[in-house]
């Protein structure tokens, strides 16, 4: 990056060194960068405290209804098609 005439992004993102191929790849093919849990500091910040064998078919097409809702300018059946979708593919 490039600051001329002390002007400076209204944004700074941190990413990693770019001295690392997967960190530059980032950038480049704008990605995301999932850290894997293994690399936390504290091994409970990717705990889920959830008991998936106790999810029943209700459960789960609630969880992919909310998800679908989550999706931004989308009509209520456009959200169902959506929810209907994932739940069929989980």
């Amino acid at each position: 990056m490039k600051v001329e005439n002390n002007e400076l992004p209204s944004v700074v993102y941190k990413y990693r060194t770019w001295c690392d191929q997967k960190h530059q790849r980032i950038l480049t093919h704008n990605e995301l960068y999932y850290a894997p849990p293994s690399s936390f500091g504290d091994h409970h910040e990717c705990y889920l405290e959830m008991d998936y064998d106790s999810f029943n078919d209700k459960d789960i097409m609630d969880s992919c209804y909310y998800l679908a809702s989550q999706i931004p300018n989308k009509s209520k059946n456009e959200i169902q098609n959506i929810a209907a979708h994932l739940f069929q593919n989980n």
